[in-house]
């Protein structure tokens, strides 16, 4: 598995050092680049703090959050950390992690430098797929792409990745070398229509995708990419029928329109004004019919908190406006599809100033 362990830093992560001394220091140093050449010498941050029952612990998460930005670059948002704990008595524990935006839900447990990492080399979640358990699935629409995120090779270990077309047919084994840049630490594997499924070997893990290409549609075809539960980006496609709406928000306020050196009125100015303060627009979007598996994937999408919409060459940040999920099953519903309500992250008329 990896060398360096990936955090989920919208979750805390703690770590925590056993001393018989008075206090203990946490130095954690955050950087992009080489995981080696551009560690900095000195610390981002400094911690202190005294042990409580001989243990001092920290969290530290929410510093290293502060360190991230995401742009519509699949490789954006990712950084290195390490930690490094002092104190007078005994030598100094060093731990070197990559850090990205994911999250644990509370059924998961604490993260920490105590606890056994589950790995998961592709960033989607996993299920039993036509018989094969830890699989996954992923949507593409005729005449669009998407992309399957992954953990790069980051100690040297086989790590190859084979896709398929609609005939089992293999369109060449593709070797991951290694990296240790973080900007290269997570990449994407395009997927198009043309693939059937995608399958990821890390040193003897499998993974294998199942590509589920969706019918052709009268609508034009609008993806969501979003950072999900393991902090990587990926899209979920829209197919159905979507619209669009302009919302104002403004103030009204009453002028004098009388001309007091003629003493007349005049009937061509507005006595009463309106001043639009915010201008939104908003999109309805609605999915195709799906597996029950993808509920999974729009509930890390609803959770998302960098989302943009891509409709032809048109990329927008946009804000997840609908605030309920309903966690549809085959069982319970028969048919699945899901609608969502999201408006643009800017105000329509442009007033930067």
């Amino acid at each position: 598995m990896p060398n360096y362990r990936n955090i989920n830093v919208r979750s805390p992560f703690f770590t925590q050092k056993a001393t018989t001394g008075s206090v203990v220091n946490c130095e954690i140093r955050l950087w992009k680049g080489d995981v080696v050449t551009d560690l900095p010498v000195d610390y981002t941050y400094l911690l202190s703090k005294e042990p409580t029952s001989g243990k001092s612990t920290f969290e530290v998460a929410e510093l290293a959050r502060d360190f991230l930005s995401h742009t519509t670059s699949l490789s954006s948002g990712f950084a290195w950390m390490e930690l490094k704990l002092k104190d007078t008595i005994v030598a100094d524990d060093t731990f070197t992690f990559l850090v990205s935006e994911g999250y644990s839900i509370n059924t998961e447990g604490l993260q920490s430098t105590n606890d056994t990492p589950l790995y998961d080399f592709v960033g989607l979640p996993t299920a039993t797929i036509n018989g094969f358990a830890n699989s996954s699935r992923i949507m593409v629409a005729q005449g669009s792409s998407n992309t399957i995120p992954y953990l790069s090779n980051s100690n040297g270990v086989d790590y190859t990745i084979d896709a398929y077309d609609a005939s089992n047919v293999s369109l060449g084994l593709a070797t991951i070398p290694l990296e240790t840049n973080s900007s290269q630490m997570v990449k994407s594997y395009l997927i198009t229509p043309s693939i059937s499924s995608a399958y990821f070997d890390f040193d003897g893990n499998g993974r294998n995708v199942v590509v589920d290409v969706l019918r052709c549609s009268k609508f034009d075809v609008v993806n969501l990419l979003y950072v999900n539960k393991a902090g990587f980006k990926t899209k979920f496609p829209f197919i159905l029928k979507s619209t669009e709406k302009i919302s104002v928000d403004s103030e009204s306020f009453s002028r004098s329109t009388v001309d007091y050196g003629a003493l007349t009125l005049n009937t061509n100015s507005h006595s009463s004004r309106k001043r639009i303060k915010d201008t939104k627009q908003s999109f309805v979007l609605n999915s195709d019919w799906i597996a029950e598996y993808y509920v999974s994937q729009f509930e890390e999408l609803m959770l998302s908190e960098y989302v943009w919409l891509e409709k032809g060459s048109l990329t927008l940040p946009v804000n997840i406006t609908t605030s309920k999920l309903d966690k549809k099953t085959h069982l319970n519903d028969k048919l699945i599809n899901y609608s969502i309500e999201i408006e643009t992250a800017s105000n329509y008329i442009n007033t930067i100033r």
